[in-house]
């Protein structure tokens, strides 16, 4: 951070970058209030010395941090401002004080339209409150931002027009941004038709109003979310709100009473308050969810019983879950979801078994492990918002038709109980091009499980995305499935889809493994000739990509961990030899009819070894055979398809890569 508690307002404001857009992050009315003798006075004296017109002390570390970040946007460009009624450039920053057409802005991370591309991911324009007089653009705007793109959303924070402008400029500012967030979503990655209008307080209004009076407009937003909002002007209302808004205008006041105006064509809603808001009446919030409900409109409402107004993400108060219920509400899960509720879904039927295939991991620290949250999970490497957005992409293709193949047949299954349990679930982009080769997941799990929805299901949803056909398999494991048997099962996966060419609308035989820790290794191994896709009668993988892969498996049984000694006991027996390792060996096969190769693994990965993928490359190079190995900086084990960690956008490298080759 550059500024400190001990520079003065006067030195943070010299900069007129800072001074242009700190408007953004904090309300400048408070600076006025400042006697001038304090403005050239140490922050921390101010805060110690200045009380506010309403009894509190000066907010010295708001102002400090809104200080700062505007410095981080001015000298980083970390963000930038996208001018919503002019022409501006790239640098463009508005100037908050003008408070007209000209600082009328948007603001979104300066990087987001590079790594997003290509993501389809949901959007949410975010509209802080203040009275439509003020902005609390930290505490309701910044701070939601970031948690929302931690959920998979691609945010973007409103600035509008505040008092003396009135109705319809506020409205007319977020229509605006809503017309500029569809018609660029290429550009961002955005799904225009899962568009979110996030408003707190004023700002709720504004995103409640706004979906009233365009309800039946190609503007209106997809769902909304109200936090604590104002919604009535007649009763129990927020007079500033209504008076900046629209003055005594009678018939204003009616018509932007959303409550009295809702029709079943209302976008779905969640909204919350707090029992103790002492500033606007928690009955606005009340009153909205009757008349949604009486309109048959979706919605959820938590009414919280403490937490007052403004409060933010409401940290250590009841409501600090309020974003996690949102998310839930909006998207099926959040990441308190537990593993047990995202491997239940009665949409997903006989799916749900292979959603996460034959768990024993000892990881539940006394809990059972299908009660523990995906949060929990995180720090072992689990992206949980990967996983929410893999699992309703599933759930999305189910809906369409998608559905599970047993690719034994019933003789097969008869005779070897344990074929039963090898499956594909075939995942299809809006326009199949046959000329694409399909692309073949297979997660990992030690031998010991098939972590299908961690780690195949999210990366799927980027492969289709990127117009791929994907088949997520699932194959035998423990002691049902001693090697070679996870081979034979990879083989007859290959065979059943070329098989059925015609309905799958498959022109080719070209095909990908996408393989993920033990997977990785499965998938890496099926490259060899002399243990895999030769020995099948197969025709080579046009290229294979293993994911933080368990490679090198002599020197992996090197180490003294009770779940790699597991591992080799699943793979070859209770007594297995050393013999059984060095057989299948991936190092010691590589030769010149191995496949390319497109390998991620994490520089904080404390499980599979980095090393694995660095002699692959070498053996690969050695043949002339096009091999890339990307590390990630911070990721560790599990990531599956990287969604909110620094391995994001691997997918879209990878089919780069697979698209030159």
């Amino acid at each position: 951070m550059r500024f400190n508690n001990q520079n003065t307002i006067n030195e943070i404001l010299a900069d007129e970058g800072i001074k242009k857009c700190i408007g953004a992050f904090f309300p400048e009315s408070i600076l006025y209030m400042i006697p001038d003798e304090y403005l050239s006075k140490p922050i921390t004296v101010v805060g110690e010395e200045v009380m506010m017109p309403w009894g509190g002390p000066f907010m010295a570390d708001d102002f400090l941090n809104a200080a700062n970040q505007a410095d981080d946007i001015v000298k980083n460009h970390s963000f930038k401002f996208i001018s919503l009624w002019e022409e501006h450039s790239e640098a463009y920053i508005p100037d908050m004080s003008k408070n007209d057409e000209t600082s009328v802005s948007l603001m979104v991370k300066s990087t987001c339209a590079s790594s997003c591309v290509g993501k389809n991911r949901p959007a949410v324009i975010i509209c802080p409150g203040g009275g439509y007089r003020v902005l609390s653009g930290t505490s309701e705007g910044v701070e939601f931002a970031e948690k929302m793109e931690e959920a998979g959303y691609v945010p973007f924070i409103l600035y509008y027009r505040l008092a003396p402008n009135q109705f319809p400029k506020p409205q007319d500012d977020l229509v605006k941004a809503i017309q500029y967030v569809r018609t660029h979503a290429d550009e961002y990655g955005v799904d225009p038709d899962d568009l979110m209008l996030m408003g707190s307080s004023a700002g709720a209004h504004l995103c409640a109003s706004v979906a009233m009076l365009e309800v039946d407009t190609p503007n209106c937003p997809n769902k909304l979310c109200l936090n604590y909002p104002v919604i009535n002007f007649q009763k129990e209302m927020h007079e500033d709100s209504a008076l900046a808004l629209v003055g005594n205008d009678s018939k204003l006041m009616d018509m932007l009473s959303v409550d009295q105006h809702i029709t079943p064509k209302y976008p779905k809603t969640f909204l919350w308050a707090c029992e103790d808001d002492l500033l606007v009446p928690p009955s606005n919030s009340v009153r909205m969810a009757d008349a949604l409900k009486e309109k048959g409109v979706e919605y959820e409402f938590h009414l919280y019983p403490q937490g007052g107004h403004g409060c933010g993400l409401a940290i250590g108060t009841s409501a600090e879950g309020w974003m996690d219920e949102m998310l839930k509400f909006m998207n099926g899960f959040s990441p308190q979801s537990t593993i047990k509720e995202i491997t239940n879904i009665p949409e997903l039927g006989e799916i749900n078994k292979y959603l996460m295939f034959d768990n024993n991991l000892d990881i539940g620290q006394g809990n059972d492990f299908y009660d523990l949250t995906l949060e929990f999970m995180r720090p072992i490497g689990w992206s949980p918002e990967g996983i929410i957005k893999g699992i309703n992409h599933l759930v999305q293709q189910v809906e369409n038709g998608a559905k599970l193949y047993r690719v034994y047949a019933e003789e097969d299954r008869k005779a070897d109980p344990a074929k039963e349990d090898v499956t594909i679930v075939r995942l299809i982009p809006e326009e199949i091009d046959p000329k694409k080769p399909v692309m073949i997941l297979v997660p990992g799990g030690g031998y010991t499980a098939v972590s299908v929805v961690v780690e195949a299901y999210p990366a799927a949803a980027d492969f289709v995305n990127c117009g791929y056909q994907v088949f997520v398999m699932t194959y035998r494991i423990g002691g049902f499935g001693q090697f070679p048997k996870p081979m034979e099962d990879v083989a007859q996966v290959i065979r059943f889809i070329f098989s059925h060419s015609v309905e799958f609308d498959i022109d080719t035989n070209e095909y990908v493994l996408n393989g993920y820790s033990a997977g990785g290794n499965l998938v890496c191994t099926f490259g060899t000739r002399e243990n895999g896709y030769e020995k099948y009668g197969l025709q080579k993988p046009k290229a294979i990509l293993p994911i933080y892969g368990v490679l090198r498996v002599k020197e992996f049984a090197h180490k003294n961990m009770d779940i790699v000694e597991d591992m080799l006991k699943r793979m070859f027996g209770e007594h297995y030899k050393v013999s059984d390792i060095e057989k299948y060996d991936i190092m010691s096969h590589l030769d010149e009819e191995y496949p390319p190769c497109y390998a991620v693994h994490g520089l904080a990965d404390s499980l599979s070894e980095l090393e694995s993928e660095k002699y692959l490359k070498e053996g690969l190079d050695r043949h002339n055979i096009p091999c890339v190995v990307e590390t990630i900086p911070t990721a560790g084990h599990g990531f599956g398809d990287g969604t909110g960690t620094d391995a994001a956008g691997w997918v879209e490298r990878a089919v780069d890569f697979i698209e030159k080759i």
